[in-house]
């Protein structure tokens, strides 16, 4: 039964139970047998839907994906400007669901819900995938007939980043006799799923320019419709699978049995006609606004004209001009009349201060006569002994000082050595600055020295046992380490604990390396 034939009895079925009329035994039969989703809505990767029998029921809770699979169907038998499943966006928004109509472009990114971004404010769309960054997705479905025979359809979808509508996704349209896995696809994505590249991967598959031309050969292979009446019947099939509300049989014969009539379309014209006659009256409407907004620019223009005369009349003396001009020569005669005065007044100051610094540097010249000899004074009654004394003084307080520091870092360092004996002494610094209690320490530094290493291997080994115990896979690991390197260095293929076991007995019986390895494995 064709796609068309099963649409009208639907139909018929709303009305009047009736038994569908087998076909006849020269009529092919395809039956949808697998449904393949690459990041369609919530399902991200490949999903694969099989189809068995003559029937396949799917169902489940709101928003876990039916209506998701169905526009998958659709969106890839119909054309691009088919609307999706109507009834479930006015559900309760679910998995891969939002506030607004589906269309392409969300169900590619996997659009899950609207929220209001947090800097902006502006409602923004709550992506499973391609947010900054390009994405892509597949729609597959094979068809088995009576014989056995395999036919898929494939679109393929590349979404750039920057895409904001769905006419920005790129799309490939493929058919292929047999089936086609879309495990591999993801190899096309970095070419956009370029004709050669798809041929490459499936050396059979038709690659098809337009809808057109993919449609034909859907239809004819599938044998959709009669007598070319093929995209009738998917638009049938798309009406049936909106799952819109039946409110009356009028309805029911309008949307889903009858043709639109061809008065509509004239009514549409007449009405875009009168829609352009609207267009056109605003467009005059408009034009008129503008005549009155521009009515006192020619007086405007006038006011420009005489106020640039009168700033060229005021301009005429000079203020702004860089020629010669009269208002230019008296601003440089007041110029250098100011420049004369300020002369005149800074010679008198150079003068008076000439007068001073003779004074200052004769005073100068009296208090350095009378210095040199007071210092002569200081000399001869011994003055020159106390400074170096004092000199002396301040060097053995550096060195002091030095000495007070690292004695204080030693005492902190032999603190924790001392031992019992001497912490029991009445006073610490008397047993640190004992030779007794020196000598112990030392002893006791010696020693620990002597078996740090034999300390730092036993704990290694605790360490490494305690991690065996914990991670055995390590330890086997490991072990087949040890055993690739020991077969990578010999010929044969026995354990490497038998080769080192045939080792020792070739070291034992006096035979060299060369002829143990001449062993057979």
């Amino acid at each position: 039964m064709s796609i068309d034939e099963i649409g009208q009895a639907a139909v018929d079925g709303l009305f009047e139970r009736r038994e569908v009329a087998t076909p006849a035994d020269d009529t092919m039969q395809w039956r949808a047998a697998l449904l393949q989703l690459v990041n369609w809505g919530g399902f991200g990767g490949l999903t694969v839907v099989p189809l068995r029998g003559d029937a396949t029921m799917i169902s489940g809770a709101s928003g876990v994906g039916k209506s998701t699979i169905l526009d998958a169907y659709t969106a890839l038998m119909m054309p691009s400007d088919t609307k999706f499943n109507g009834a479930s966006n006015d559900a309760v928004a679910g998995r891969a669901r939002g506030a607004g109509q589906r269309n392409l472009l969300s169900y590619l990114r996997g659009a899950v819900d609207v929220v209001d971004d947090p800097r902006t404010g502006r409602p923004v769309e709550k992506l499973l995938r391609g947010k900054g960054s390009d994405t892509w997705g597949a729609i597959a479905m094979t068809y088995v007939n009576d014989q056995g025979g395999r036919f898929t359809v494939l679109r393929t979808y590349y979404v750039p980043r920057r895409a904001t509508r769905s006419s920005d996704v790129q799309m490939q349209l493929a058919t292929q006799d047999g089936a086609l896995p879309l495990d591999t696809l993801e190899v096309a994505v970095p070419e956009r799923f370029h004709a050669n590249t798809l041929k490459k991967l499936y050396p059979s598959i038709r690659v098809h320019r337009t809808y057109a031309e993919f449609a034909a050969v859907l239809h004819a292979r599938l044998g959709i419709g009669a007598n070319g009446d093929g995209a009738k019947a998917l638009r049938l099939l798309a009406r049936i699978q909106a799952g819109n509300q039946v409110r009356s049989v009028d309805e029911l014969y309008k949307d889903m049995v009858l043709e639109r009539p061809s008065t509509f379309a004239a009514a549409d014209r007449a009405i875009e006609h009168f829609d352009d006659l609207d267009t056109a009256h605003s467009a005059m409407r408009t034009e008129e606004q503008k005549l009155e907004l521009l009515a006192p620019i020619v007086d405007l223009h006038d006011r420009k004209v005489a106020a640039t005369r009168r700033l060229a009349e005021l301009d005429s003396y000079g203020v702004t001009l860089d020629r010669d001009t009269p208002l230019r020569m008296w601003l440089l005669r007041t110029h250098l009349r100011l420049v004369e005065a300020a002369v005149v007044d800074n010679r008198a100051d150079r003068a008076s201060a000439a007068d001073e610094l003779g004074t200052t540097t004769s005073a100068e010249r009296t208090y350095l006569a009378d210095l040199e000899a007071a210092k002569e004074s200081h000399r001869a009654a011994g003055g020159s002994t106390l400074q170096s004394l004092a000199l002396s003084l301040e060097q053995e307080q550096v060195v002091r000082e030095d000495r007070l520091g690292r004695r204080t870092v030693l005492q902190e360092r032999l603190l924790p050595l001392i031992d019992a004996t001497d912490a029991q002494a009445p006073d610490v610094e008397a047993a640190l600055l004992s030779s007794e209690s020196f000598a112990v320490l030392q002893m006791h530094a010696q020693q620990w020295l002597s078996g740090f290493q034999r300390e730092q291997e036993r704990i290694r080994r605790e360490r490494d046992a305690v991690l065996r115990d914990q991670f055995p896979l390590s330890q086997r690991q490991a072990e087949l380490r040890r055993e690739r390197a020991s077969l990578e260095s010999r010929a044969g293929r026995v354990p490497a604990r038998m080769d080192e076991l045939r080792a020792e007995v070739a070291r034992a019986s006096g035979l060299g390396v060369d002829v143990r390895r001449s062993w057979p494995s």
